[in-house]
This record gives structure tokens, C-alpha cells and sequence, in this order.
């Protein structure tokens, strides 16, 4: 924050940019923020086998690469290679409800392509995260996940119009 504090996580971060920057609004009062993260844990988790190994190859710096490794190893209980071995097919198949009942949720108001139909706010913010960080991880990690959707143009539709808040790639 601009007086030199900094908060982690990102629902407390939303909670107080709404309140110190309340303009224009991140609408955390929408009924689909509690409704996303509720399905947010049995779609992401189901898929750590894909995304741990995915960030270690493809993601980050040499520099990081020793504490990721180590810190997830010991999460894990396994090496990030046997993790790998997890991944594949079955980690999708145990996803594919959870991300299909996001599916439905964003496809919900027909007014989209936002959660709350023309109106953005936190819950796009937080699931397009998601799918951006699976097209960093991979352009074959982002289009498996929005195979498993059941609709990609939907998510899709939802990235582009996104687009004046996520183009940017430079940082």
C-alpha cells in the first residue's frame, strides 16, 4: 500500500482495495463470489499434479527454482517428478465437474460475458487468474482446461473482455 503496508491473500487484498479505493468497485457483494469459491478447491486441487510440475518446467526463474522445488517436495511428500507421474488424464477427468459447474455459473447471466452479466468485478478477476496462469504454464495445460469446461468460448469470451485489465505482459 502506498503507507508501506502490504497484505497477502487475495480476498483480504479485495476487501481493502474496496474499502480504501471503493471506486470504481470490485462489486464484492456479488452473489457469485462465494458461489466461485466454493468450487475454486475441487477443480485447482485436482489439479496440482499438472501445475506444480507445470510452474518448476515452465514458469520460473532459475533463481526460484531451488525453493520451489524443495518447499513443494516436502507439501507433496514426493518429488515433483513422481507428482508429474499423478498428472495426465485422471487429474483432468477429477477437475472437469468443478470447472464445469464454473462453466455454468459464469454462463448463468446471459447478459455476460462477466459473472454479473456487463458488470465486472473480483469473481472474473479471480477466475480468468486462473486460466491465465494455465496458459503460463502451458498452451496445452490452457486448452486442456478449457476442454475439461464444457465451453471454452465462454471462458474465452470472458478473457477478452478482460483484455484492458490483462494485456499487459511487461511486468
Amino acid at each position: 500500500m502506498p503507507d508501506g503496508t502490504w497484505v497477502m491473500d487475495s480476498w483480504k487484498i479485495a476487501d481493502l482495495l474496496e474499502e480504501k479505493y471503493p471506486e470504481p468497485s470490485l462489486h464484492l457483494d456479488s452473489e457469485y463470489i462465494p458461489r466461485l469459491k466454493k468450487l475454486l478447491p475441487g477443480a485447482i486441487m485436482a489439479l496440482r499434479s499438472i501445475y506444480a510440475p507445470g510452474v518448476y518446467n515452465n514458469v520460473l526463474s532459475p533463481a526460484s527454482e531451488e525453493f520451489f522445488r524443495r518447499t513443494r517436495e516436502e507439501n507433496f511428500g514426493k518429488t515433483l517428478e513422481e507428482v508429474a507421474k499423478d498428472g495426465g488424464e485422471p487429474a483432468w477427468k477429477a477437475a472437469e465437474p468443478n470447472l464445469q459447474k464454473i462453466t455454468a455459473l459464469l454462463e448463468e447471466n446471459t447478459e455476460g460475458p462477466f459473472f454479473d452479466g456487463k458488470t465486472v468485478g473480483f469473481a472474473d478477476f479471480v477466475w480468468a487468474g486462473y486460466l491465465i496462469f494455465f496458459g503460463r504454464i502451458g498452451e496445452d495445460v490452457f486448452d486442456r482446461a478449457l476442454k475439461a469446461s464444457g465451453n471454452a468460448s465462454t471462458h474465452l469470451k470472458l478473457l477478452e473482455a478482460l483484455k484492458p485489465w490483462t494485456e499487459r505482459d511487461d511486468h
